[in-house]
């Protein structure tokens, strides 16, 4: 019999030995089940080189690319142009695609064509012009030069007595009238009336060959009526003033003559530079010198400005048809740093009783800065210090045209008129050297070229209006001429030239020495138009901005890797060894098949699992 104290150890051993056969059977149905299901989801395979070792799958080819047609479709569909996610979208039928591929380019054509329209713009017309005011302040302008060129420039008697002296020769009758023929060749010697000077010339050639060491310019000097024959009383600004301390002795082309409140007189050409056309109420910046600062005047009206009575010049020191007026004088209104254009001048007949009434409107331009950006032949003007002159020192168009002038009569016949005696002074008359051309010659108007003079970038003008009124003063009366040259309004007119496209208030805190660079580079010129005008319009038509140019090129970048790594893999693939896959079929694999698969139960199990409890 065995007592119950032993069986009681044995059963407990018993116990355990049931319960760990009941968890290892729990354990292997667990591995049964999941190994079906691992069998049913694994692709058995063998590769073909079991016997050769196979070698490392690189990283770089273990990495997915996008072809390059999926970046073309990644960019329709993030790109910030408009209208391409909606031809590109996966849900899209074939008509909606039609539909936006046709929106799309007639957007972009009509873009293109507002972006062609504009750049011709550009290139045609790059400077607009703009009425800054109608009404710009007087006192900031200088009063014009009044330039009084009298009829009679030459006093026939005078003339004559110097000629016969110079000649030594007793004056009769014969003679007179042949020295007739020579005062009236230098009287009419004026542009643009050279051509006058023929008939007279060719019917006293003997005589000419006489006066080879005539001085032409001295004796000019002294047939000029002098300033007191001419002018008889003078007001400035309703102040009665000497005449002859306010008109000074002036170079025109048509002769010598008398010029008020001109920088260009024999007395104030020496003055100082200054290419200052408008003081802005700085008026000691035009010169510092005594007499070299011209005049100014705020009012307007009659007998505001400048009036002048003129004397009347006795008849035998007239030519009479010998001139080119028979009575009276020319007016020529110019800016007080620019020369008189004799072409311009406005004749004022002899009246008794009647005021010639001279209406002055000026008229002020200004050049923005950043038109000195824009070639000289687009922008059609020169600033100051891009040009200067030889006879005059201040560049304007008038001085320009002059010399040019100049330069052609001494290149055609190597002399020049009386009246401009810079290069050689004293000129006397001789015969031109051999191989001159004439001046009346067919091919001579085509061979003055004067394009390399443009006007001033900044420049100040005058409008003249005239008209010859009825006057009951008893001045008037005793003289043979009165004229009065008054400002028409109280303020002028300023007109500012701009460029067509320009960012400057984008750039206004930059300094004025950099803001100057900025402008000069053409680079930073056709970045402000793309800015402006361009982006506007395809911004208007396709949504674009600059971000969308870079956007661009960004994927420019990506479609030109993903073409070379896609040659890359596809060279790859080729020199690859070939693989040779064995299937199991992943619905045959049965669950006791699967369990086979793991390891025997040792015999002993059992025992030492007791024994080590």
């Amino acid at each position: 019999m065995v007592e119950e104290s032993e069986l009681e150890p044995r059963c407990v051993s018993v116990e355990a030995h049931v319960m760990s056969r009941i968890v290892f059977v729990s354990k292997s149905v667990w591995c049964h089940y999941r190994v079906t299901i691992r069998a049913h989801r694994m692709d058995w395979t063998v590769p073909a080189n079991v016997i050769k070792k196979r070698k490392p799958i690189r990283r770089k080819e273990q990495k997915s690319y996008l072809s390059p047609l999926e970046v073309l479709k990644e960019f329709s569909q993030e790109s910030t142009f408009h209208g391409l996610r909606y031809i590109t979208r996966d849900s899209a039928t074939i008509f909606d695609r039609l539909c936006w591929i046709a929106a799309t380019l007639i957007c972009a054509v009509v873009g293109v064509v507002f972006v062609i329209s504009a750049w011709d713009n550009f290139s045609k017309v790059p400077i607009i012009v703009n009425v800054e005011t109608t009404n710009y302040p007087l006192y900031k302008l200088p009063f014009p030069a009044i330039t009084i060129c009298p009829a009679v420039n030459v006093k026939k008697t005078l003339g004559e007595n110097l000629l016969s002296r110079y000649m030594n020769r007793t004056l009769d009758d014969h003679l007179q009238e042949r020295f007739r023929h020579v005062l009236s060749g230098l009287s009419v010697f004026q542009f643009p009336f050279y051509y006058r000077v023929g008939p007279h010339f060719n019917l006293v050639n003997d005589l000419l060959q006489q006066l080879n060491s005539f001085t032409v310019s001295e004796f000019m000097l002294q047939v000029l009526p002098r300033c007191h024959e001419v002018f008889k009383e003078c007001f400035w600004t309703g102040n009665r003033v000497n005449c002859c301390n306010v008109f000074h002795l002036q170079r025109t082309e048509a002769g010598f003559c008398y010029s008020f409140n001109s920088m260009t007189s024999e007395i104030t050409r020496n003055c100082s530079a200054n290419d200052h056309f408008f003081s802005d109420g700085e008026t000691k910046d035009w010169g510092k010198e005594q007499g070299c600062s011209p005049r100014h005047n705020i009012a307007s009206g009659s007998a505001t400005g400048l009036e002048v009575f003129l004397e009347k010049i006795p008849e035998w020191d007239s030519l009479g048809e010998g001139q080119i007026d028979p009575n009276g004088a020319r007016i020529m209104i110019h800016h007080p740093k620019a020369p008189p254009e004799s072409g311009k001048s406005i004749y004022m007949p002899e009246k008794i009783a009647s005021t010639f009434a001279v209406k002055i409107s000026p008229v002020v331009t200004e050049c923005s800065p950043e038109v000195r950006g824009l070639d000289m032949s687009i922008r059609n003007c020169m600033f100051p210090d891009e040009h200067h002159i030889k006879y005059f020192k201040t560049y304007t168009l008038q001085g320009c045209l002059i010399e040019c002038r100049m330069n052609w009569l001494i290149s055609k016949c190597r002399c020049h008129p009386y009246f401009y005696d810079f290069e050689q002074a004293n000129l006397r008359v001789y015969n031109p050297p051999p191989g001159y051309q004439k001046l009346n010659s067919e091919n001579a108007s085509a061979v003055l070229n004067c394009s390399d003079c443009l006007p001033p970038c900044h420049d100040n003008t005058f409008l003249v209006d005239y008209d010859m009124v009825p006057d009951t003063d008893p001045t008037t009366k005793e003289s043979t001429g009165h004229i009065d040259v008054f400002y028409k309004e109280m303020g002028a007119i300023k007109y500012r030239r701009e460029r067509a496209f320009t960012l400057m208030q984008l750039i206004g805190k930059i300094p004025e020495e950099y803001r100057r660079e900025l402008q000069k580079c053409c680079l930073f010129q056709c970045v402000l138009l793309l800015s402006v005008s361009f982006g506007g319009i395809m911004g208007l038509f396709l949504g674009v901005s600059l971000l969308s140019g870079i956007e661009v090129i960004y994927y420019v970048i990506r479609i030109c890797r993903a073409i070379y790594m896609h040659t890359v893999i596809q060279r790859g693939r080729k020199q690859e060894p070939a693989t040779v896959r064995f299937l199991v079929p992943n619905n045959k694999v049965s669950g006791f098949k699967a369990l086979s698969l793991l390891s025997p139960i040792e015999p002993n199990y059992t025992n030492r699992r007791l024994v080590n409890n």
